[in-house]
């Protein structure tokens, strides 16, 4: 995933804006461009800030704008908060934060997105009213991606239990009505695919943004930049972030493979009680599906390898400062060390089982797989906070 920005269209004209969102929400449905979040403000003649409509939570919100403003408004989604009230923009080569430069009567619709798709979307905000971009600092980088993993996260299960009861309709009719629910769960897939892929890359991109400042926090510390104590506070802090989101991504990983695991063990029954062009087609979607899962089966041996070497550096940077402090908490740390190493030994030993097995084993070996894992994240969290 490419670096997110900012970019603000502000109107005096509300349909503007309000056209301009569906028209980015139809390019976005038909995969032309990846909104991250967005969203659509109005400020009234009495200078009360509206928010019409959000990409996650905070909908609806009225409250006074003032200038004096210098934290997120309560109620307000994180990430827009921080971009509307500190953002420095460009309008006119006046340099001021959204907030400045909403008036009453006006609209503005801000979006965060990637930046290869900057282009795309400021050609349409130009026709519809003033355009100011931003780069975003990684604070608010990393609030709107959280924003963005929730609100895909929430699309996400809303598909799965959509597809659920639609599919247990379809099995229940025949004919004519059948072959539409079919259809409608054909397509629920492929939306179903569309954002886990966009939820797997932004749960990356969010990771990615803490660690690398989980990087620039320890050179710090190295060069002694900054209160000592304050940094490594950061720096525990930060480290537990990653551990959360890798987590996430590691869980979801697994969710998604055993979904298609799912997915493919129904359409292999379909296919044996089908004829020889509803079977060819079903064996086309099959195989889109086995492409689709040896990439994900290689993001779990990736992010095994990856996760367990930063847990280990974590853990080892724990243990040289405390046992600076305290000779004493040697042993015990080098005890944890011992542990995470067996834990990690489990978690790989499920992932090979899992290799030599065939896709229609997974629901039987994908449990202990996910145990496995997720007792090394636990594990790695108490051992943190047991000698921080």
């Amino acid at each position: 995933m490419d670096r997110i920005e900012l970019l603000t269209l502000i109107t005096d004209v509300p349909d503007r804006a309000s056209d301009a969102l569906e028209e980015l929400k139809r390019l976005q449905r038909a995969g032309w461009i990846d909104v991250t979040c967005y969203a659509l403000l109005a400020k009234d003649a009495q200078g009360a800030i509206r928010i019409q409509e959000a990409s996650d939570s905070g909908q609806s919100i009225t409250l006074a704008a003032t200038a004096e403003a210098a934290t997120v408004p309560a109620g307000w989604p994180c990430w827009l908060g921080q971009a509307y009230d500190a953002a420095p923009l460009s309008v006119g080569g006046n340099t001021g934060a959204v907030k400045d430069n909403l008036q009453s009567g006006y609209t503005a619709l801000m979006v965060v997105l990637e930046e290869r798709y900057l282009e795309r979307v400021r050609e349409e905000f130009e026709t519809r009213g003033r355009t100011v971009r931003k780069h975003l600092r990684r604070g608010e980088r990393v609030a709107a991606l959280r924003a963005a993993v929730e609100h895909t996260r929430t699309n996400v299960n809303w598909l799965v239990q959509f597809l659920q009861t639609e599919s247990a309709k379809a099995s229940r009719v025949r004919g004519r009505e059948k072959e539409e629910l079919e259809a409608t769960v054909a397509a629920g897939w492929a939306e179903l695919g569309a954002e886990r892929e966009s939820l797997h890359d932004r749960l990356k991109a969010l990771v990615a943004e803490l660690d690398a400042e989980l990087r620039e926090t320890r050179a710090a510390l190295d060069r002694s930049d900054g209160d000592r104590a304050e940094l490594e506070a950061r720096i525990g802090a930060l480290e537990s972030a990653i551990a959360v989101g890798t987590r996430d991504l590691v869980l979801f990983v697994l969710d998604h493979i055993e979904s298609l695991t799912s997915h493919a063990c129904e359409l292999e029954t379909k296919a044996a009680g089908s004829g020889a062009e509803a079977a060819k087609a079903i064996a086309e979607q099959l195989h889109e599906l086995e492409v689709r899962m040896r990439r994900y089966r290689g993001e779990v041996t990736a992010t095994l390898g990856s996760s367990a070497a930063w847990a280990r550096r974590s853990l080892d940077r724990l243990r040289t400062e405390a046992t600076a402090a305290n000779s004493e908490l040697r042993q015990p740390l080098e005890e944890l060390m011992k542990n995470l190493d067996q834990r990690h030994a489990v978690v790989k030993a499920d992932l090979r089982q899992l290799e030599r097995e065939s896709t229609r084993a997974w629901h039987e070996r994908a449990a202990g797989l996910r145990k496995s894992w997720c007792a090394l994240f636990e594990f790695f969290d108490g051992a943190k906070h047991q000698h921080q």
